[in-house]
């Protein structure tokens, strides 16, 4: 059976043989408050209520002659006695519950149902009202200033204007040591009537990739033209490669005889121009 406080709603269990039939007091051990409980399940007995028993009427009109429906004046039958309404009857005063006393074992079970309440209730206030650190860092506070930065105090004498002149040009000129240590010291003194000076600075990376291409043509030329002059020995030894080396060296016999052609016309054009022009003068 579950009891609810009706002042703080605290809730508690208890059994259902706690609470006689009757009812009893009980109190809350969490505010103190003190009300009367009735049990849950009522007999059905205590739920009947007797009905009132009703008046028994007797039919008087069938005792009586209605005559002559016709007849008036004297000659009319008497009219049938009114029927009287029952009188309402009086309730019945119900006796007042007795209130027994709480026994020690129910005051205890709510006793320990309201400390178990009130210990969960401060768990969740516990959980609601702790926060988990967030990994926030706290700044600290600039440092302060140092005494050469603070402002003069009023209360000292004026410096010499003479003075102050002094300063404010040694600060507007910038410092020799610092331009010193930036400064490197030179190995090789150039000189004035150097043509190098003059001339445009080369770059290495160019330089070093023309050396590069050419050794590499030259390279694959003079591979070419060795496995030219070795192809015969290739064949012998290698009959598989016989076909191809055969066909490298047709190729290469037709690109001489074009290159060898082509120089001997323009050698022909060249010399007949020059017999045209020795003609002409």
């Amino acid at each position: 059976m579950r009891l609810i406080c009706p002042n703080c709603d605290a809730h508690y269990e208890v059994g259902d043989d706690a609470i006689p039939d009757t009812g009893r007091d009980v109190q809350c051990s969490a505010c103190g408050h003190a009300w009367f409980q009735t049990p849950s399940r009522v007999r059905p007995e205590a739920l009947s209520i007797p009905k009132p028993t009703a008046w028994k009427t007797q039919d008087t009109s069938a005792s009586w002659d209605e005559g002559d429906p016709q007849a008036t004046g004297a000659d009319a039958p008497p009219a049938p006695p009114a029927q009287q309404a029952p009188a309402p009857q009086a309730p019945v005063p119900t006796a007042p519950a007795q209130r027994k006393p709480a026994d020690d074992e129910t005051l205890e079970i709510l006793r320990q149902e309201a400390a178990y309440e009130a210990q969960v209730r401060a768990r969740e206030r516990a959980t609601l009202e702790s926060q988990p650190d967030l990994g926030l860092r706290v700044r600290s506070a600039p440092p302060a200033l140092p005494p050469e930065d603070l402002p003069a105090d009023v209360s000292e004498p004026p410096e010499d204007p003479v003075q102050m002149r002094k300063q404010a040009a040694r600060r507007a000129l910038p410092d020799i040591d610092d331009i010193s240590s930036t400064l490197q010291p030179v190995t090789q003194p150039r000189r004035h009537g150097d043509r190098q000076d003059l001339l445009p600075p080369t770059d290495e990376a160019e330089s070093r990739g023309f050396t590069t291409g050419f050794i590499m043509v030259t390279s694959a030329v003079m591979a070419l033209a060795a496995v030219y002059v070795a192809a015969p020995n290739l064949a012998d030894a290698i009959p598989g490669l016989a076909d191809v080396l055969e066909r490298y060296t047709a190729t290469v016999d037709l690109m001489r005889i074009w290159v060898l052609d082509t120089v001997n016309g323009l050698m022909q054009s060249a010399t007949e121009a020059l017999n045209s022009d020795t003609g002409n003068n």
